[in-house]
């Protein structure tokens, strides 16, 4: 990370804010998500579209592909960071970074797993407050630990995400609601353009069904998938966001901007 690259201006900032934030920045280095999706968002669009069919498009695949598309969020997230202080990223290199730390990243999915579990074993009481404890895991791994510590680096990452959550609250609950909002509205929106070309502008009705009939058409799918570069944005910018307020992280850079620290 090279301080004199930053290309965010780091001060506290509310959650609508951070929101405005990650649009500008997504507008500016949109191109690397762009590059990023293709790889790994478009192949996985492309496998629902034959599953789906052969399933009569039944509302579950939606959430699988939604528990792959929290999986898939990992490299933008990483990217997301990378950003900050590069003016170039390649996404190529990135994703070789994340290979190599194969091991840190079967923990994090496999916490993710145990945390959706719980989850439906109680009923969801477990849900809420265990997201909020555990939001910022991601974002710890991959931009506080050292490659050569991720055998033990998603527990440490979890304390962490709790001393964070503990420290802004509503940061937290921003990542946490903000992440279902954006993949909810992404759907609809998705769902929305894709109904009206095929069944007004082409006039072919709803070959691929109905959200009304609780299935998942393609269209949802895409929005899905889509949502995922921007949450992983978000989430990151709220994380330097609760970094910035509870430790002063903007002072961090700018002395070692200057080479004080």
């Amino acid at each position: 990370m090279n301080p004199n690259l930053c290309r965010i201006e780091l001060r506290p900032r509310s959650p609508l804010a951070v929101f405005d934030l990650t649009w500008r920045l997504l507008a500016k280095r949109g191109g690397s998500f762009v590059r990023l999706g293709l790889l790994l968002l478009l192949p996985v669009w492309l496998v629902s579209l034959p599953v789906g069919w052969w399933f009569d498009w039944h509302w579950g695949l939606a959430l699988v592909v939604w528990a792959v598309a929290s999986v898939l969020r990992i490299p933008f997230t990483l990217l997301a960071g990378r950003l900050m202080f590069a003016d170039e990223v390649s996404v190529l290199a990135l994703l070789r970074e994340l290979l190599s730390r194969w091991m840190g990243m079967i923990g994090l999915v496999g916490l993710m797993v145990i945390n959706a579990f719980a989850g439906v074993c109680t009923c969801g009481v477990s849900l809420v407050p265990t997201l909020l404890l555990w939001v910022w895991i991601p974002e710890c791994v991959l931009l506080e630990q050292r490659p050569d510590s991720v055998r033990r680096g998603v527990w440490v990452a979890a304390r962490r995400s709790q001393r964070l959550v503990g420290q802004g609250a509503s940061a937290a609950l921003a990542g946490a609601v903000g992440s279902l909002f954006l993949a909810l509205w992404f759907a609809a929106l998705a769902e929305a353009c894709g109904s009206t070309c095929m069944g007004f502008l082409l006039q072919f009705g709803a070959p691929f069904g109905s959200p009304w009939n609780l299935q998942a058409t393609p269209w949802i799918l895409f929005g899905l998938l889509a949502a995922q570069p921007v949450i992983g944005a978000y989430r990151l910018l709220l994380y330097v966001d609760t970094r910035t307020r509870s430790e002063g992280w903007d002072l961090q850079v700018s002395l070692r901007a200057l080479g004080l620290h």
